[in-house]
């Protein structure tokens, strides 16, 4: 072989090898393969697609599917009225036929990522709900699952990504803009369902069982349900969109003792105490004895149907029945 075969060769084998190690390096920066998990693979899944939401449910359970589709519009113009500048698009609604199946799934959720900290990022508009046996419940985790979604997604870190992949330095803000938890879930709860008979009626138990001395006691006790009165008392003391300026504020990477001053021209201790004194009379008199009589004497005109659940107010004024009717 001559000198110049040689060396045609040698350059042919060198511009192989440097072919071979761009499409490595191309194939490592692509990413992972797309697909979508659904856990509990026993199930056959069926998917509903629009072009703002997505629901994903089991084969057999199509009557899930249409009372979440059904439901579902009115639920997102509620959601965005009460909260107001709130974004609702692209979700993708997983429904799981019973609790104990309610496994994550990452179905609405974008692609994954390499990061440099142990860091999990919540993205896209991924709900996942479980049927009980109760369609009230089920509309009620639908409600409080997209406020749950808005607020996580508008009061999240902007800098999150940034501090995951090691870009940035983490600063002293906190990622939750230093709102407590009995706060947050009390306002989801407020903004999803609002106030019912039976919140208030398990709130007057916790006041009669339990001799508070301050709305402190209360949030310690229980948290969820006394962020969630705290939040029905602001609509009454104040505006009806108190809760909803509270939000507004978050995103302005304010705390809760800001916010509160800002929207209330109170101070957080302030409220503490007219949120105390109004339960507080509101629970005063013990009705315990007039609620038996007021259960043993009452008549309820109604159809022909079976009554289903009876709620008496805290006052015992009113009397809230549901019935159901084929």
């Amino acid at each position: 072989m001559s000198t110049k075969s040689t060396a045609l060769l040698i350059k042919f084998k060198w511009l192989f090898v440097l072919l071979l190690i761009v499409e490595s390096l191309q194939g490592h920066a692509q990413d992972e393969p797309r697909y979508n998990r659904i856990q509990y693979h026993k199930y056959n899944w069926r998917a509903y697609h629009t072009k703002t939401f997505h629901v994903y449910f089991p084969a057999g359970n199509d009557s899930l599917c249409a009372f979440t589709v059904k439901e579902l519009p009115t639920a997102i113009a509620l959601i965005k009225k009460r909260m107001v500048g709130a974004n609702i698009k692209d979700i993708s609604i997983i429904i799981y036929p019973s609790t104990d199946q309610q496994y994550e799934t990452n179905i609405g959720a974008y692609e994954p990522q390499q990061y440099t900290l142990p860091t999990f990022v919540s993205k896209g508009g991924r709900i996942v709900l479980a049927y009980n046996g109760s369609y009230d419940d089920l509309k009620q985790q639908l409600y409080n699952a997209l406020v749950r979604q808005v607020w996580e997604t508008q009061l999240q870190d902007d800098n999150l990504e940034a501090q995951a992949k090691g870009t940035t330095k983490p600063t002293s803000k906190s990622s939750k803009n230093d709102i407590p938890d009995w706060y947050k879930e009390g306002a989801i709860r407020y903004l999803g369902n609002g106030w019912t008979i039976t919140d208030e009626d398990m709130l007057r138990n916790s006041f009669m069982q339990n001799h508070f001395s301050s709305y402190q006691q209360v949030l310690a006790y229980e948290p969820k349900l006394a962020g969630l009165a705290f939040c029905y008392f602001l609509t009454e003391r104040y505006m009806p969109t108190t809760v909803a300026q509270t939000f507004t504020q978050f995103k302005k990477k304010k705390s809760l003792t800001r916010v509160i001053r800002l929207v209330t021209k109170r101070t957080l201790d302030t409220l503490y105490n007219q949120c105390f004194n109004y339960y507080s009379l509101r629970f005063k008199t013990d009705t315990s004895v007039k609620q038996a009589s007021a259960v043993s004497g009452f008549t309820m005109p109604h159809r022909k149907g079976i009554v289903r659940n009876i709620l008496i107010s805290p006052a015992q004024d009113q009397v809230a029945y549901v019935d159901y009717y084929n």
